[in-house]
């Protein structure tokens, strides 16, 4: 891989603290997984995609998926996730990276094009666009020096800044150049896709259900059947 890459990082582990094993339950036959690195491969700007897990033995089942369909792995720490990224990004010669959570089973592939071209564009050293229903937009692009950057402002005691990535980032603009850019469209940022409860996997289960067999289907699609259902 060379230096300019930009890297897709999907984030996944299955000792999440409000629903363990999430990202492994049952979707249309299929895992919540297979589901984010499916959609996530449908962008047309980057084929660098990688699913960062831990070491944790439990954890092996996540890259026996990711190695399943052909995705690439890096473990590191369960807890230090910043640590994860850091390492991951560095290891695999990325200049900068994209952030998906594997709980968004319906992430848009649109937005991982966009994110990267506002990047090329304005550069910055974090980049997401803003307006989109929880789960589907849900897509930060930062700069791998960045992460250094807060890697070094930060100590493995920084549980809130370790854990969620880009939040030392966003609560401290000031220091990097941050790019927050509202999106083209009316996308309703109220709606909620991402899975964090049992209710939100039924709630994903019906919105699976009603495009299957086909996991293709857009932002568009999904909306219009919210508000036909």
């Amino acid at each position: 891989m060379n230096a300019n890459a930009v890297g897709i990082l999907i984030q996944a582990r299955t000792g999440s603290t409000r629903f363990p094993g999430k990202v492994l339950a049952d979707l249309a036959g299929t895992t919540v997984l297979d589901w984010v690195i499916y959609r996530a491969s449908l962008n047309r700007r980057s084929g660098n995609l990688v699913v960062v897990t831990s070491q944790l033995e439990r954890d092996n089942v996540i890259a026996e998926v990711a190695n399943r369909l052909g995705v690439s792995v890096y473990r590191g720490s369960e807890d230090d996730v910043l640590k994860r990224y850091v390492d991951a990004a560095q290891a695999l010669g990325f200049s900068a990276v994209v952030r998906i959570t594997a709980d968004c089973p319906f992430v848009d592939p649109t937005v991982i094009n966009e994110v990267i071209d506002e990047f090329d564009r304005l550069a910055g050293d974090y980049v997401c666009l803003s307006g989109y229903p929880e789960g589907i937009g849900a897509v930060e692009l930062i700069r791998t020096s960045a992460l250094v950057k807060v890697l070094s402002r930060t100590s493995p005691t920084d549980v809130h800044y370790r854990e969620h990535v880009m939040t030392y980032l966003t609560e401290h603009p000031g220091d990097f150049d941050v790019r927050i850019i509202p999106s083209g469209t009316a996308t309703r940022p109220g709606l909620r896709f991402s899975i964090d409860t049992p209710e939100d996997l039924a709630w994903a289960r019906c919105v699976a259900a009603a495009f299957y067999p086909s996991r293709d289907f857009c932002t568009s699609e999904i909306l219009n059947w919210v508000d036909a259902n």
